[in-house]
């Protein structure tokens, strides 16, 4: 047996990090991720039937409202847009009249939806700054 040196040590430490490392690799390669399946899972469908000019019916806290799913899915990346892309239709709570159920303020929904139609991704941006602000201040 060999006499434990510095050398010898942080050679086996070497060889034993290398060979996990490989490891790693090689069940990285096998294990392809299928986006398509993932979602299919987790209930999303294919958005592509969803048009822009579906016009959604919604029950935000209690208050009925309409608007184009164009309008919510305007700036994309959004968490508006994902939710109203059709792709998660089938996945919303709805209301006893079939509404789409959006648990928060009206008020609040109001003014981002109105934000949406005045401005766009200018305009989201200033309301998300003035509610950081907000927030910060404790108001």
């Amino acid at each position: 047996m060999e006499p434990l040196t510095r050398v010898n040590a942080t050679s086996q430490l070497d060889l034993q990090v290398v060979t996990l490392l490989e490891s790693l690799d090689e069940r990285r390669k096998d294990n392809t991720y299928d986006i398509s399946k993932a979602l299919t899972q987790h209930g999303a469908s294919d958005g592509s039937a969803a048009s822009g000019d579906d016009m959604l019916e919604l029950n935000v806290g209690g208050s009925q409202s309409c608007v184009r799913r164009k309008h919510l899915t305007s700036i994309e990346g959004t968490v508006l847009a994902a939710l109203f892309s059709g792709r998660w239709d089938g996945r919303l709570i709805r209301d006893a009249d079939n509404r789409i159920f959006i648990d928060m303020e009206s008020e609040a929904f109001e003014k981002v939806r109105n934000t949406l139609f005045e401005g766009g991704k200018a305009a989201v941006d200033l309301l998300i700054t003035e509610i950081a602000n907000r927030n910060y201040r404790g108001l």
